[in-house]
């Protein structure tokens, strides 16, 4: 029986003699902002498809501190390439499980779990700044200079002041969705995440591995955090209302450095919402991708505990949901 292939990752810090070559590298960010499960993994994927972007992908966060050596020496950056693509198939790994979106060395990841946060929320914040900065630039210069770097980490929603101020000329697209629907999925996806071991999150989370480890500890997250406890309810509960009212309350003070779509226009029209988003950012694709194959909307019902709660929810956000035009979910 083949052996799966061990956690493919380089901690020693080998692209310290070349960061002189990023003393004139420059990034220009476009952030994808919006509450995990309100459909940034799809705007970013209708994006990516325009060949205008360069982003974080799941090579070159777990290779991050030696994309320059890679780069520089393509022979070894072609078998770490490998190594990461032979644990994918040892594991028989197709898709993220939980989104059904698919995985690879190149495919799309979020740059959250390249901030060291070790268990808590990943924030991009005045301490880690530097760190992240570095790696924006080596994406950049391995990747072209010549596109945007697209960006996303939907932790950082509740944040994007500080985003905005630490980065002077970056431009935001916003995508906002029904909060009653961001919690029912929310709820659906983390607690899949102990309900059994999530191969592609072992390699992007090193708590993760580690509480497999320990069965009590599952057994006891299980508990918690499992799609009917109250707790998990109530804590998602409370951040999307809040974070909704922090996106309503300071949306516009991002200006004309802003725009906003739908999740529900992005599914319905997904050519016209994207051209809105190509004309915001002054691109010109040299052709338009099928933006409709990165969309598979699923209809479902609402959790129990989330439908007996619905009035309560809806009350909660209805500011949000009008300042931003969102249609109610049919009961």
């Amino acid at each position: 029986m083949r052996q799966p292939t061990p956690l493919p990752r380089e901690l020693r810090p080998l692209d310290t003699p070349y960061l002189h070559l990023l003393d004139r590298v420059t990034i220009d960010p476009v952030f994808v902002m919006g509450l995990h499960r309100s459909g940034t993994t799809v705007l970013s994927l209708c994006m990516l498809a325009t060949a205008c972007f360069n982003t974080t992908t799941m090579y070159n966060m777990l290779y991050r501190r030696c994309l320059l050596h890679l780069h520089l020496h393509p022979q070894e950056g072609a078998a770490r390439r490998k190594e990461l693509a032979d644990y994918f198939e040892s594991r028989n790994l197709v898709t993220r499980t939980y989104d059904g979106i698919g995985v690879g060395p190149d495919a799309p990841e979020e740059y959250g779990e390249a901030l060291g946060n070790k268990g808590r929320q990943p924030l991009l914040n005045a301490r880690n700044l530097p760190g992240f900065m570095e790696l924006a630039r080596k994406i950049q210069y391995v990747d072209g200079q010549e596109r945007l770097l697209l960006l996303k980490n939907p932790w950082n929603a509740r944040h994007f002041l500080y985003l905005a101020e630490a980065f002077p000329t970056a431009r935001f697209v916003f995508i906002h969705r029904s909060p009653l629907e961001i919690i029912d999925s929310q709820i659906r996806m983390f607690a899949s995440l102990l309900q059994e071991r999530n191969e592609y999150e072992l390699l992007l989370v090193d708590w993760y591995g580690e509480l497999f480890e320990q069965p009590w500890k599952v057994k006891l997250g299980q508990w918690i955090y499992g799609e009917n406890s109250p707790y998990l309810y109530w804590k998602i509960v409370r951040h999307v209302t809040r974070t909704c009212e922090y996106m309503r309350v300071h949306r516009q003070a991002l200006g004309a450095r802003a725009m906003d779509i739908t999740y529900q226009d992005l599914c319905a029209q997904p050519l016209e919402t994207m051209r809105r988003v190509t004309t915001f950012l002054d691109l010109q694709p040299a052709r338009e991708p099928d933006y409709a194959q990165f969309i598979a909307p699923r209809t479902r019902p609402l959790l129990p505990h989330v439908a007996r709660n619905r009035t309560k929810i809806e009350r909660a956000t209805a500011r949000y949901v009008e300042e931003f035009g969102l249609s109610s979910r049919k009961p």
